[in-house]
């Protein structure tokens, strides 16, 4: 204890000497600290005060942190730990409270893991009851979460707060999700919403943190998110563009890991601006010297703008947040670190843009946060400080810092504390200290007890109602008195509910239209929840409550209400009553009785003698009585030729009454006129007869019963024969007939619900098969791909001869139906050869046919073998051709008409075109084909000219003449068929010029001259003499060299090795040098240079 005292005069003098803003709540140095968890304000019990909400590890004297703990604001600087502990402590995770049931108070959604590791993460939903006197886990279907953020959020405008995830499961893996809240403590999973999620695994103190806020103003809340794990990170802003569906907006945002952000309206424009840190390190084990702040402004439309960056190297476990401290309607900002640097830093802002840092005595804390918070409603921001501090070593903290910047010296309000137990106890205080108080209870019954003195009174109150409770104080020289209208609920108080009688064993009952009234007994409905049980336990426990509409299980039920208030659910009673259902008659099931409309009138004769043992059977006690479809009574016992008063459908009604008692029973017997079934006339059946007997196997029986019934249904069909014996059903299909020629059978259609019955009358007859012949097949010459035109002008003669009554069908190989009777032409459909089916049946029975086919035959067309073209030279006399010799005739013709020759063999003599027919006979058919041919005559070959230059040149063009197709050479060997040759060297060559048909070849020889453009006279064995090229045909040729400058170096002729680059048998310097050509003393000089390299 003592190092708490220290510690608060340390605290005290500090803030009192450097910031004047802030003082330490006493109350609130025993708080369990919110090490590694966390701690919030939050005002769980709907009394206008925040109280604290506290988790995570505490192993100091306030240590035993075994579950999470709430301390109520008790109005006047102190709190009280609430008795509430099924909320499991946990490290590593994080809160949202929102009122997710409209209900009016805060509910909770809370995760992290209850021992430090990801196997032992937790997410809970807890129901607020009764203003925080209890808060009840709901079932849900999250995943198990730590390390990350969860919020309430009314994603969609629908009235109802959705959750929003990001973090890290169970699993060690990371996890993000939507729930949609639909209402009756359920929520459902939202898929495919456009926001990406990221990969990996946990890292070390990962940070996964999100932020809901409208940032285009359209109503809709878009969310900013920043996400890490060990392998991938995303920090980006989604727009919200209704029914839960997202889109990513295009802001280069730095991508950072264990991002921490908080957004508001920093420069009072209206429009959310944010402010956040991160790291550009995946995997952080300490802080982050590289680390920065960034503060980015909203310019509307989704448009960002960074105004400032600073350093914030103690990123790791850090808490950022935009709170007003000072009252002056500008948000500032507040830097927790809570890893190494242990510093918390505030900077105020100064309304044009910039931030100032300030001084503060909060003590050094790491490994917790702080939250912000009116607690004590004097309109300005309080601190809630939690996590671990140094001074003194080691102690885990949950803090509240009164801020000073606005003093509430007087009292202004009552508190009241009405405890969480239905009874008639409360208890007060004021606001602020007193120098005394006086209270008054209104409560008068109390006598002497109605006032009291003491400064925190608590009062028993005589009864439920509404009470104006007082205090008049004194402080100093000022006396007033405040004054709080309170409502005691306590227990109901309400009436006995009477049993219930009923005759009826299954009886079905609406308790609340039943009960509700009587039990309320006057008391206001809309101030009271009334239930139905099974079980004074079910009672007491609020479940397996009973429907609206609850379905008696035995004779005797006891039924138990609890009658709880709507403002105070812990207030409440219970009542029971009985159901107890008296002994009943039983009328026994009875079918429909059925008679047949044998006059088709709607009207018939019933017996009904046997009616009344099926209804009581062995019952004892009991009288019945019967009553017309009039309501007429009828005579007893019931008669045995008792005739419908209604046409058609009637009933009689039946009462068994219980002599012993009132119950009784009331049951209807249907009386059915059943009109006939009608028996629809039946056509004949015609049956192939094959062998003229009188008998047929082949009576198609298929659509008889379809015929007969034309739609009716619930029908059976059965067939008698002439002796009245029932035949077989259904009929055998094909049917064989037992009587020759002709033979009737009795059809007779059942009504399958009452056996009324029609009949109608089928006849067999039995007709001839047709006899059919066997067509022979058809030929003709193929015009083309197999395919010729046939002559069927003979078949259907040659099938059926003068025979009438038949129908004949044709069909193609794949079973395609072919006109009927077939063109007179017809071309097959099927290449060289077609098989045609054909069936012959009697008319009047499709099952009497006959079946046959022939085949459709192509005859290949004669063919030669002869090329289109031919070739003669005009040395020769004549080009001799031959075919084949099996043909049946030939014909050879010239263009002009001529005959060349009528034998497989033909000389063609002179250029031009010419054509062969030839036939042959083939299967009694002749067929005929023609091929053409030319010939052309060559002339021989002759060089006309050449074009080239002499000097200098690489190309030949050859002019040749003659009306072949040549082709040409330079070395008699390689061909080309173009007439020019490039890239030559200089030197002597021989044109060839051939026709390509082998008439004749022409050869002449050309020289083309060439120079060196350079020489390297360096003794290599590689150009060391400059010489012209091609000079053999020019003995007397003379060739001198020049300098720049004109002076003659170097006199050669065609036989000298070349210049070696020497004058007077020194070497010349590198250079240009100029040359001339005389060939045999001819007038023409050339003249070129070339290059001496050394």
């Amino acid at each position: 204890m003592l190092k708490k005292i220290l510690f608060l005069f340390f605290i005290l003098f500090s803030f009192s000497s450097k910031s004047q803003n802030f003082k330490l709540v006493n109350s609130t140095t025993d708080f369990k600290g919110g090490y590694l968890g966390f701690s919030s304000f939050v005002d769980y019990n709907k009394d206008g005060l925040l109280d604290v909400f506290a988790t995570g590890l505490d192993l100091g004297p306030a240590g035993d942190f075994r579950h999470a703990v709430f301390y109520k604001n008790n109005g006047d600087k102190t709190f009280t730990e609430s008795p509430i502990s099924n909320i499991p402590r946990t490290i590593y995770g994080w809160y949202a409270w929102g009122d997710y049931d409209n209900n009016g108070t805060l509910d909770l959604i809370y995760t992290g893991t209850t021992s430090g590791y990801k196997e032992d993460y937790i997410t809970k939903i807890y129901k607020n009851i009764n203003n925080g006197c209890e808060f009840v886990e709901i079932p849900h279907s999250l995943p198990k979460l730590g390390n990350c953020s969860v919020d309430w959020v009314d994603i969609d405008n629908d009235g109802k707060l959705d959750i929003h995830y990001v973090g890290i499961n169970s699993l060690g893996k990371f996890d993000l999700g939507i729930f949609k809240n639909t209402g009756n403590d359920t929520f459902t999973k939202v898929e495919n919403t456009g926001i990406y999620a990221i990969s990996g695994d946990l890292g070390n103190l990962t940070a996964n943190t999100a932020k809901w806020v409208d940032f285009d103003g359209d109503g809709l809340k878009d969310v900013i998110m920043g996400s890490s794990t060990l392998t991938e990170r995303r920090f980006e802003i989604y727009k919200n563009l209704g029914n839960f569906k997202f889109k990513k907006i295009d802001l280069d945002l730095p991508q950072l890991s264990y991002v921490r952000l908080d957004v508001g309206d920093i420069n009072n424009d209206g429009k959310p601006d944010f402010v956040f840190t991160g790291t550009t390190k995946l995997n952080l084990q300490s802080e982050d010297n590289d680390a920065k702040l960034y503060f980015y402004v909203n310019n509307g439309n989704m448009n960002f703008t960074n105004t400032k960056v600073l350093s914030n190297p103690m990123v790791l476990l850090c808490q950022l947040h935009l709170q007003d401290l000072d009252n002056d309607g500008f948000l500032d900002f507040i830097n927790y670190s809570g890893s190494i640097y242990k510093i918390t830093t505030i900077y105020m802002n100064n309304k044009n843009g910039d931030f100032i840092e300030k001084p503060h005595a909060l003590p050094v804390n790491y490994s917790g946060g702080i939250d912000f918070g009116d607690y004590d409603n004097d309109k300005d921001l309080d601190i809630l400080y939690y996590g671990r501090t140094e001074n003194p070593r080691d102690d885990e903290i949950s803090y509240v810092y009164e801020n000073l910047a606005t003093q509430i010296i007087y009292p202004d309000k009552i508190m009241l504390n009405n405890s969480c137990d239905c009874n008639f106890d409360a208890s007060f205080s004021l606001n602020n200290d007193v120098d005394n108080v006086k209270w008054n209870f209104d409560d008068n019954s109390t006598a002497a007890l109605n006032e009291s003195l003491l400064p925190r009174p608590t009062h028993t109150f005589s009864k439920k109602g509404t009470y104006t409770v007082s205090a008049t104080y004194t402080k100093g020289a000022k006396v007033e008195t405040l004054t709080k209208i309170i409502t005691i609920i306590g227990k109901p108080v309400v009436a006995e509910p009477s049993d219930i009688s009923t005759c009826d064993k299954n009886a079905q009952f609406d308790f609340h239209a039943l009960k509700d009234a009587e039990i309320l007994n006057g008391l206001p409905s809309d101030q009271y929840e009334i239930t139905y049980y099974l079980s004074q336990i079910d009672a007491q426990n609020k479940t397996n409550k009973l429907p609206n509409l609850y379905t008696i299980a035995s004779t005797q039920q006891n039924i138990f209400a609890r009658i709880q208030s709507t403002e105070k659910s812990i207030c409440y009673t219970i009542k029971d009553f009985t159901i107890n259902v008296k002994a009943a008659p039983i009328a026994n099931n009875i079918n429909d009785i059925v008679v047949c409309d044998i006059n088709n009138d709607g009207f018939s004769l019933f017996d009904l003698t046997n009616v009344e043992g099926i209804l009581l059977s062995n019952q004892m006690n009991v009288k019945i009585s019967y009553f017309d479809s009039s309501n007429k009574s009828i005579a007893v016992p019931l008669s045995s030729n008792y005739r419908n008063i209604i046409k058609q459908n009637d009933f009689i009604k039946a009462k068994i009454s219980n002599i012993d008692n009132e119950c009784f029973i009331e049951t209807k017997i249907n009386l059915i006129v059943s009109p006939l079934p009608i028996a629809n006339n039946l056509s004949s059946l015609i049956g192939c007869d094959d062998n003229n007997d009188g008998i047929s196997e082949f009576f198609d029986t298929s659509e008889i019963e379809k015929n007969v019934l034309k739609g009716q249904v619930d029908m059976q069909v059965s067939y008698y024969n002439s002796q009245g014996i029932q035949m077989s059903n259904p009929l055998p299909n094909p049917f064989t007939n037992t009587t020759p020629y002709n033979q009737n059978i009795k059809v007779r259609v059942t009504n399958k619900m009452t056996n009324c019955y029609s009949e109608t009358n089928l006849e067999l007859k039995t007709s001839s098969k047709p006899v059919i012949n066997q067509p022979e097949n058809l030929y003709s010459c193929d015009e083309g791909s197999g395919i010729a035109s046939f002559n069927t002008t003979g078949i259907q003669s040659q099938l059926i001869g003068n025979q009438s009554g038949l129908t004949i069908i044709y069909k193609d190989e794949r079973g395609n139906v072919l006109p009927s009777p077939l063109p007179e032409i017809y071309k097959n459909t099927t290449a060289n050869k077609q098989t045609i089916f054909v069936k012959v049946q009697n008319s009047l029975n499709a099952l009497c046919f006959s079946e046959t086919s022939f085949d459709l035959i192509v005859n290949a067309l004669p063919k030669v073998s002869l090329h289109e073209k031919y070739a003669l030279c005009d040395l020769e006399p004549y080009l001799l051709l031959s075919v084949d010799s099996d043909f049946d005739s030939y014909e050879w013709k010239s263009e002009n008409g001529n005959v060349v020759s009528i034998t497989n063999e033909a000389k063609i003599v002179n250029e031009g075109n010419y054509i062969i027919k030839i036939k042959k006979k083939q299967n009694g058919i002749t067929c005929e084909n023609s091929f053409p041919f030319s010939l052309s005559r060559s002339k021989l070959p002759k060089i006309e000219k050449l074009i080239y230059d002499e000097f200098d040149s690489s190309k030949i063009e050859v002019i040749a003449s003659g009306d072949g197709v040549f082709e040409y050479s330079l070395d008699g060997i390689t061909y080309q068929q173009s007439n020019i040759f490039t890239n030559l060297l200089g030197g002597n060559y021989k044109i060839h010029v051939r026709d390509m048909n082998g008439c004749g070849e022409y050869v002449e020889d050309v020289t083309l001259l060439d120079y060196p453009k350079f020489v390297t006279p360096n003794d290599d064995g590689y150009n060391d003499f400059w010489q012209i090229n091609g000079l053999e045909k020019y003995p007397n040729a003379k060739i001198y060299i020049y300098d720049r400058y004109g002076k003659l170096l170097k006199e050669l002729n065609s036989k000298d090795i070349g210049w070696n680059g020497k004058f007077n048998g020194e070497n010349l310097a590198a250079d240009d040098y100029w040359f001339t050509i005389n060939l045999d003393n001819q007038s023409k000089i050339f003249k070129g240079h070339f290059s001496l390299k050394r």
